[in-house]
């Protein structure tokens, strides 16, 4: 699902992959809320997929933010693939895990998938190694189903 957004005009690439973290008090009142921020999801990731001929300044920064189309990222995650299958939805499920220090546990635990979401595994990667709970798990390519449209 491709939406528009403001981005700095320095990184305004295709190609380029952002995280949205939400806008500041200053953007509430801003005109250009209504592109700059209301299409997007915090703690989502992005990517730029066309850049337009259109700028505006931004009254926070000062600076130029170009006008550009972005879609949803999919993300890698450590999915236990019992039951689950490529192309199918699930529901997304982090990993219980209490090895906050683990070289996975991000993967295992995104933040940029909320538990109970409906999403789709678009490949898988890898199996993933060095699980410390001994868990058999895959590195997938995922993208909430909602982003799919």
């Amino acid at each position: 699902m491709t939406v528009y957004t403001l981005i700095d005009e320095g990184l305004a690439k295709k190609g380029f992959s952002f995280i949205f973290n939400g806008g500041t008090k200053i953007c509430e009142t801003c005109g250009l809320k209504s592109v700059c921020l209301n299409n997007l999801e915090k703690q989502r990731r992005f990517v730029v997929v066309s850049v337009e001929d259109k700028s505006f300044l931004c009254p926070l920064t000062g600076k130029k933010q170009k006008l550009v189309q972005v879609d949803f990222e999919p993300v890698e995650a450590a999915v236990n693939m019992q039951n689950i299958f490529t192309n199918v939805p699930f529901n997304y499920q982090g990993i219980n895990c209490e090895f906050v220090n683990c070289e996975n546990y991000l993967y295992c635990n995104s933040p940029y998938l909320r538990n109970g979401e409906v999403c789709i595994i678009l490949e898988t990667i890898k199996e993933v190694q060095r699980c410390r709970k001994n868990y058999k798990l895959t590195l997938c390519k995922v993208l909430p189903r909602k982003y799919m449209e």
